[in-house]
């Protein structure tokens, strides 16, 4: 059979199940902590979910198509004016969702403003590097620790806290459980 011969750039893409995205981290030690409350919460309720790894926690900020990662790169550099703020999570729940089971997710209890308004200024300046399709207008910022058929009742739990001071852009190896950090940006302003 002959070879196939393509022009650059056309040739076709791969299919991959993998996500990209933007998201802030928790730092290490705090990351350490959430494990911790994790595994316990786990054993507490019986669930049997696999917990997310350390490496791997981390709050979504907007998807982004891998075909759009240099806007993204942009959009990022042109977002980070802002100065770090703090992220508390004091709730503990189950997000409703049958397809791969519930998440178990930390939330904050009332509004992060501060958190809400960067993402709102990173989903303006995404649109402005090109993105097509507009950000998810919903956004709650959790961070997911497990997937669990059980639901987990919302509680409240002792906060977990942390100065955000960067943003990053994630690959996540899905089914592989480890995130890759393709760049990252640090807040100034």
């Amino acid at each position: 059979m002959p070879e196939q011969f393509w022009l650059p750039g056309l040739a076709p893409q791969p299919v991959t199940s993998d996500h990209w995205f933007l998201a802030v981290l928790p730092p290490p030690e705090v990351a350490a902590e959430v494990v911790r409350r994790a595994r316990d919460v786990r054993v507490a309720e019986g669930l049997r979910g696999r917990l997310i790894t350390q490496g791997c926690l981390h709050v979504t900020l907007h998807a982004v198509p891998q075909s759009h990662l240099v806007g993204a790169r942009r959009a990022a550099v042109t977002a980070v004016e802002a100065p770090p703020f703090e992220i508390v999570f004091d709730c503990m729940m189950s997000f409703e969702r049958t397809a791969g089971g519930r998440p178990v997710v930390l939330r904050a209890s009332g509004a992060l403003a501060e958190l809400e308004v960067f993402h709102g200024r990173l989903g303006s300046a995404l649109r402005g590097a090109g993105f097509r399709r507009k950000p998810a207008s919903g956004f709650t910022p959790h961070m997911t620790l497990l997937y669990d058929r059980r639901l987990v009742r919302p509680r409240t739990v002792a906060p977990v806290r942390w100065m955000v001071r960067e943003v990053v852009l994630v690959h996540s190896l899905v089914g592989q459980g480890r995130h890759e950090h393709l760049d990252r940006w640090p807040l100034r302003g």
